[in-house]
């Protein structure tokens, strides 16, 4: 993971060449990611699904996160990395699919496992009409522990701080093959940290083609 080859940029966006993804996030180098967020219709109620980072993440292990998302290697587009949703839930899509919603830039510092990490992002954010039942994903094990949906509505109280916590559904892994439905009370706190304008405007979106 730490050897993928990335395209960075500078402040502006203009193309400065290309960095291990280890040493762009150790440097902070500007980079293009890709989020989908998959949602859909239940008895006329949207949901959204978002998944639980695994352990061993290089950046906000075990925290809720997109349902999809990933890094554009060096030299791709955002109608390649089309691919992520295939490799972490193992359901095949094509671009044409995807509606495209916003860009944003993302500029996060911490630290993990003793070592910082400087991680800046330009992120096309993309949602997609889930195409296919959820217990016939196949979650991608290094990458997703688990996968939850809970409806719109409740995840914007939960953004917008109506509500403290809300209780969600989904699916978890119980060993490293075997997945068993689960069910987790959770706050904004538990998603990776970002401005809630960010969650909003995803839900929003998200919204607005389903009414």
């Amino acid at each position: 993971m730490g050897n993928e080859w990335l395209d960075i940029y500078d402040d502006q966006g203009n193309l400065m060449g290309q960095a291990l993804r280890e040493e762009t996030h150790q440097k902070g180098y500007w980079h293009r990611t890709f989020h989908c967020w998959l949602y859909e219709l239940r008895d006329g109620i949207p949901y959204v699904f978002f998944q639980r980072r695994q352990q061993g993440k290089d950046t906000n292990p075990l925290y809720y996160d997109i349902t999809v998302a990933g890094h554009l290697t060096a030299g791709e587009q955002p109608q390649d990395a089309v691919r992520e949703i295939e490799e972490e839930i193992g359901i095949l899509v094509q671009f044409e699919q995807l509606q495209e919603i916003m860009v944003v830039k993302e500029d996060a510092r911490g630290e993990l496992n003793g070592k910082p990490y400087w991680d800046r992002e330009i992120s096309h954010v993309f949602v997609l009409n889930n195409p296919e039942p959820v217990t016939a994903w196949k979650l991608q094990a290094e990458e997703v522990m688990a996968v939850y949906a809970a409806p719109l509505e409740q995840l914007m109280q939960l953004f917008s701080e109506q509500a403290a916590s809300i209780t969600v559904n989904g699916y978890a892994f119980q060993d490293d093959e075997h997945m068993l439905p689960d069910q987790q009370v959770i706050t904004s706190s538990h998603f990776v940290p970002r401005a809630s304008t960010y969650y909003l405007q995803v839900l929003n979106s998200i919204k607005q083609l389903t009414t």
